[in-house]
């Protein structure tokens, strides 16, 4: 693979990929970007401000980070320290602080383990940690193309050219996975397992996620049909067209593999 930087990028690359994305993607109107802790910086926040861009963002930011408290700077761990000793364990400010040299809402929550999480905004949001959820989607979709799933890590490929089929043929097939699991798991939904949480209720949570209901079921039609491909051609374009109530008969050979998934 190219050298990716340690997995980070600098302010400048930042600025490039949203302003290459911005150009070439007009007619497509931005909500919100979203980013982790390793992103916010003044030269990318500052960009995203500017009248030209205007664009918005949540993003998430680290407890060390200073933000003004009138007419001093503290950081936001200590200014906002009260949430361990309150009944409710968030704080979403109305009032704009300067924070990365520009005047942002800041929102803060204590999780489960007592660990604070801070999010910054261009924008008031009531709920912005609901908004921020939407990131991690992304961040399992990542996931499952490295280590988790496809491990494109693990190419040797370095030509451009040639890692951009490679990325578009593994787009391909994760939106494959994600539809297939959201319909076999309308015909046989995924088995649930009980979590107990620090603060002692029991959740339950299904032990696979859809992408790995789909990706399991693709993986067993390759290693079971590989030798008929037109069979596994067939059956994938049938299964990825049926509606997600539709019940598929036991005789037919993709109900067998479906039952082997689980």
């Amino acid at each position: 693979m190219l050298n990716n930087n340690g997995g980070n990028s600098s302010s400048v690359q930042r600025i490039a990929l949203v302003n290459w994305f911005v150009t070439n993607f007009k007619s497509i109107k931005i909500l919100n970007i979203y980013a982790d802790r390793e992103f916010p910086s003044v030269e990318f926040i500052s960009w995203l401000m500017q009248k030209e861009q205007n664009l918005n963002f949540i993003f998430r930011c680290k407890n060390s980070i200073t933000a003004s408290d009138g007419d001093k700077k503290i950081s936001i761990k200590k200014l906002y320290g009260q949430l361990l000793h309150q009944q409710h364990r968030s704080i979403v400010e109305k009032r704009i602080r300067r924070i990365f040299g520009n005047r942002l809402y800041i929102s803060a929550r204590l999780n489960d383990k007592h660990e604070y999480m801070f999010i910054i905004s261009n924008q008031y949001h009531q709920d912005p940690f609901e908004l921020y959820a939407h990131r991690w989607s992304i961040e399992t979709m990542f996931g499952n193309f490295k280590s988790k799933s496809f491990d494109i890590e693990s190419t040797h490929i370095t030509q451009d050219k040639r890692l951009s089929a490679l990325f578009m043929l593994m787009a391909i097939a994760y939106c494959y996975c994600c539809k297939l699991g959201y319909v076999v798991n309308n015909i046989k939904p995924i088995t649930t397992k009980s979590l107990k949480r620090l603060n002692g209720n029991t959740e339950k949570k299904p032990q696979l996620t859809t992408f790995k209901y789909g990706f399991y079921l693709l993986k067993n039609f390759f290693d079971n049909l590989l030798c008929d491909s037109a069979v596994v051609t067939r059956q994938l374009y049938q299964i990825l067209n049926y509606p997600p109530n539709f019940k598929i008969p036991k005789h037919a050979k993709i109900y067998n593999i479906i039952m082997k998934v689980s």
